[in-house]
């Protein structure tokens, strides 16, 4: 898992989406539908803005909406055994699609502590570092994947990230 950015991209409504593009590679593969479900959001709340700036009649707009609405996402990596979204400039959004944005946003790190980064189970989840290991990287995995790690040298997170 990378800790520098993994790609700098804006979110906008007619080009491709980013969840598509960015491919989630910093996380594990357990992760993806909570991903998928901030992508969503996202893309809705760009096209909600964008919809909103093109009301014909002024008094029916909702200030700060604009038709080339942006979101920039700079990051999304685990940390600590966190999912970590780290968002740069929301531009042309209302703040209340500004703040749907970063609910959404803490809800997905909400999510990701309870749920496993390797196989999305949501059972018995538990963030830890490895047993009998004073140092270690700590993750977010159910006990079953705790378990395979705990036994074996080398952990694949399946996304090509070795722990």
């Amino acid at each position: 898992m990378s800790d520098g950015p993994i790609e700098n991209y804006t979110y906008t409504p007619w080009r491709d989406r980013p969840g598509t593009k960015l491919g989630y590679s910093a996380v594990g593969p357990g992760w993806t539908e909570i991903l998928k479900s901030l992508d969503s959001l996202m893309v809705n709340a760009i096209e909600n803005a964008v919809s909103n700036a093109t009301i014909a009649r002024e008094e029916f707009r909702q200030e700060g909406n604009t038709a080339d609405a942006s979101i920039a996402v700079l990051q999304i990596k685990e940390k600590f055994g966190g999912l970590r979204v780290y968002l740069g400039s929301m531009e042309g959004l209302s703040e209340r699609f500004q703040n749907e944005v970063r609910g959404a946003v803490q809800m997905a790190e909400y999510m990701a502590y309870k749920t496993c980064e390797k196989c999305g189970s949501m059972k018995n989840v538990e963030t830890r570092i490895k047993n009998k290991s004073k140092w270690g990287r700590t993750l977010t995995l159910c006990s079953e994947c705790h378990t395979t790690r705990d036994a074996g040298e080398v952990f694949d997170m399946g996304n090509e990230d070795k722990v």
